[in-house]
């Protein structure tokens, strides 16, 4: 009406080569649109709309314009302190709404499941949102299970020890994947790559304390002085 104009953002879902949308994707992505709905913060990136036209669902949402973290690491290798710092305020600040929403819908907070670089919005104005909500859970497992199988959802890098035995999960799992994030930033690579998925099974079995290796820990220091601990604290197991 009237000329009225806003860019957005739109989401959609892809048909596989047979043209069918799998209920799973169409359910996470009715979940994403719900949740975020209700998630109204600086560093969250906004939803406006759940809609649906000749039968494709869409989310339209908040357009940030600029490039993800995953693109600002491999653009810049290592990250100069004081952006590490504003950076993991920034999320840290939207994980703390996400984590403390309570309605009838989502009666004990939310848990975002799947924190990593990508899904880090930073706009060329310096906004930095915190996206996809599609496997976030309500304070419980990242496990579904399909066909008498049970399969966590998540990225496995960033997976904290729970959401890998799919376990019951809080805000705690999401501050271990984000505190490798961080990491990330203040090394310019993972602070675990070097270890297989199996020595990092064997670690958290272990019950010795931080994941994070002693190298990593004083290579983030130098970087970034004081984060070493900050970091070790949200990696214990």
């Amino acid at each position: 009406p009237a000329g009225f104009r806003k860019p957005v953002a739109l989401k959609i879902l892809k048909a596989s080569a047979g043209g069918v949308v799998k209920s799973d994707e169409i359910n996470d992505l009715v979940r994403e649109a719900r949740l975020g709905g209700r998630l109204k913060h600086p560093n969250i990136v906004d939803v406006y709309e759940l809609g649906e036209i000749e039968g494709q669902l869409f989310i339209a949402m908040e357009l940030v314009d600029g490039l993800t973290l995953s693109g600002l690491i491999r653009a810049r290798r290592v990250l100069p302190a004081p952006v590490v710092l504003q950076l993991a305020v920034a999320i840290t600040a939207g994980l703390a709404k996400a984590h403390s929403l309570v309605s009838q819908e989502c009666p004990s907070g939310l848990v975002h499941c799947d924190i990593k670089p990508s899904n880090i919005l930073i706009s060329w104005d310096g906004d930095v949102k915190l996206a996809d909500f599609g496997i976030a859970t309500i304070q419980s497992s990242a496990v579904i299970r399909k066909n008498g199988k049970r399969f966590v959802r998540g990225t496995l890098e960033y997976m904290s020890p729970e959401q890998l035995y799919g376990e019951v999960l809080d805000g705690r799992s999401d501050l271990f994947s984000w505190a490798l994030v961080i990491g990330c930033m203040a090394l310019g690579r993972h602070p675990i790559a070097n270890m297989t998925l199996q020595e990092r099974l064997l670690e958290m079995d272990s019950d010795t304390g931080s994941i994070l290796p002693t190298g990593a820990r004083k290579e983030i220091d130098a970087a970034v002085p004081g984060l070493g601990d900050i970091l070790e604290r949200c990696l214990s197991i």
